[in-house]
């Protein structure tokens, strides 16, 4: 952890070691809880849209005004030639980077604290108490880890390198590419005015984009925020309830180690909540960890299918929870439950997915998912 990291953690455990309790014991959202969240994302993403603006003002105003507080310099740069370069305004630029940053980081910071006074997250008791408090802090920081590989499951299991490498590139370019292209579209549409002195017109169409951004950003950490806070509920929720049932049969507890890891795969993300199911499931089942879990989809599919009927249904509730865990349910996982469906394994419509889902976000639980049985017979099941 970095510095800032931890004079940032420091006062996110400080903020935690005053809070007061406000919402009940349970990670639902009742009325009164969600009209206190929305509150308190809607301020946030106004400061978040504030601070974008804000520093965009700030970026091109000394130079629309030509102050005279940045000295240039000619330089002579290999394939360029002479270059003016003004060190003062890159150190002013970098300046206000850095201040936009810890300004973001303080208002996140802040708003997950909240929400989880809202819903009265972590409990004490909880014997995930830090481990709750640390994925919180790095929703705060949009910090990802890579945890689920400790427990041998890699969701890029099979996915090329290089694929990897370009989306995430992509993801972390998006608002300057974003910027690029507005600027464009709008030298297009106004060139006229921009030849008659109106071109710095297109530096503050960078304010849209910006601000754009942070508000977008500050309601994906709310979203995130939330989901981290109810998904261990509905995890400890689904796991007892298949540790009652099925811990003594030796056929369920050797799939679990590939569901999960398939599970994994479907999603393709390094998700805490992925991390956290596997983790209680691999201690509440005493499973060994392993350098590496490698899953076959037709394998896993004919073990499936020879499962009795109540086997089947769990491992179907816990394949449906991992969709869900991490609060969205992708084209992908709707494509692969209608293979799954052909397969004769389940008989799941994408409606159906997409309303635990939305229960789920809304902090209604997923009762219905644990207590209904899921159809399992499908009229037209090809055979293997």
């Amino acid at each position: 952890m970095l510095a800032h990291e931890k004079i940032a953690y420091q006062y996110f455990q400080k903020l935690f070691a005053t809070r007061q309790r406000l919402g009940d014991d349970f990670h639902r959202l009742n009325a009164h809880e969600q009209r206190k969240i929305r509150l308190v994302e809607r301020n946030a993403k106004l400061y978040a849209g504030f601070f974008g603006a804000l520093g965009v003002v700030f970026l091109y105003l000394p130079v629309h005004l030509k102050l005279p507080i940045f000295a240039e310099f000619t330089v002579v740069l290999p394939w360029l030639g002479k270059t003016i370069i003004s060190w003062g305004y890159f150190l002013y630029m970098v300046f206000l980077a850095v201040a936009e940053i810890f300004a973001l980081t303080w208002l996140n910071l802040v708003v997950v604290n909240a929400i989880c006074r809202i819903c009265s997250f972590p409990r004490e008791k909880d014997v995930h108490y830090d481990l709750h408090i640390q994925t919180l802090f790095e929703v705060s920081l949009d910090k990802s880890n890579k945890n689920l590989l400790r427990l041998g499951i890699n969701p890029m299991d099979g996915m090329s390198p290089y694929r990897i490498f370009l989306f995430s590139t992509l993801y972390l370019l998006k608002a300057t590419l974003t910027n690029i292209f507005m600027k464009f579209l709008f030298r297009r549409l106004f060139s006229r005015l921009a030849i008659v002195g109106y071109a710095y017109y297109v530096d503050y169409m960078s304010i849209l984009v910006f601000a754009g951004w942070n508000m977008y950003a500050t309601m994906l950490m709310v979203r995130e925020a939330k989901v981290r806070i109810m998904a261990p509920n509905v995890i400890y929720q689904l796991v007892t309830r298949l540790h009652y049932e099925w811990c003594e049969n030796q056929l369920f507890s050797e799939t679990l180690l590939e569901t999960l890891q398939f599970i994994a795969v479907v999603k393709r993300n390094f998700h805490h909540n992925h991390y956290l199911l596997a983790d209680i499931i691999m201690s509440a089942f005493d499973l060994p960890r392993q350098s590496e879990i490698h899953v076959e989809r037709n394998v896993l599919i004919a073990k499936l299918k020879a499962m009795p009927f109540e086997m089947r249904q769990s491992i179907a509730k816990l394949f449906v929870l991992g969709m869900l865990v991490d609060g969205q349910v992708s084209e992908r996982e709707i494509h692969l439950s209608k293979i799954l469906e052909t397969e004769g394994i389940w008989k799941l419509s994408g409606k159906q997915l997409h309303t635990w889902e939305s229960d789920f976000l809304a902090g209604r639980g997923l009762d219905s998912l644990f207590k209904d049985k899921i159809p399992m017979e499908s009229s037209d099941s090809p055979t293997l």
